[in-house]
């Protein structure tokens, strides 16, 4: 299961239970946003990675315009 899945799976089950049971929605609350920065921390590392890698096999290729004919 995807994070941002999870956390939505978190979210709207601390809203279905914040009358009946408080402290599980606010453990559910706490869990969605934790797993929330998991997801970003995660992206933040993958663009990373992605903005090192500035060599000349990845620069964007030539398009059908710049052919001759």
């Amino acid at each position: 299961m995807g994070h941002r899945h999870a956390t939505t799976r978190y979210a709207e089950a601390a809203a279905a239970t914040t009358a009946s049971d408080p402290d599980g929605a606010r453990d559910k609350m706490l869990h969605a946003a934790s797993t929330g920065r998991e997801s970003l921390t995660g992206m933040r590392r993958l663009l990373g990675v992605l903005r090192a890698d500035d060599s000349p096999e990845r620069s964007p290729q030539p398009d059908l315009g710049s052919l001759r004919t």
